[in-house]
């Protein structure tokens, strides 16, 4: 295992241990720098961006599956992208929309509401995208 991925799984073990504690994890490089905050509760969805499809007055929203080849029959959401809401490479780096293309490993925290229907509506809160 190289020196930066077992890094990177340490700050990610360390945010997930972090995060059972009940507070924002602060995921920090070995230099002391911030590289990111995260929720402190269980990531509403991990899976693929199966598809985007743009929204009215402006936003957008992205369908992530867990098994991208039976969208409804595994678990599922249609995640919007509206409000107040932030996007990061796994690194900790800023990402936008555009970076959510099809087939995109990400991991979605959600904002308070969501549309019980078939796939879920959800408001994106944080947004990673793994890879």
């Amino acid at each position: 295992m190289s020196r930066a991925l077992h890094r990177t799984v340490c700050l990610v073990l360390l945010a997930m241990g972090l995060g059972a504690c009940g507070h924002d994890a602060t995921l920090t490089s070995s230099g002391g720098g911030l590289v990111a905050v995260l929720p402190a509760e269980r990531a509403y969805i991990a899976g693929i961006v199966v598809s985007r499809d743009a929204r009215f007055a402006g936003s957008s929203s992205v369908l992530v599956a867990v098994n991208p080849r039976d969208v409804y029959g595994s678990p599922s959401a249609d995640v919007m992208l509206t409000g107040d809401y932030r996007i990061l490479w796994r690194s900790g780096a800023r990402a936008t929309a555009a970076d959510l293309q099809v087939g995109r490993e990400v991991t979605v925290w959600a904002g308070p509401v969501e549309l019980r229907s078939l796939p879920p509506v959800v408001t994106a809160r944080v947004i990673v995208i793994e890879r």
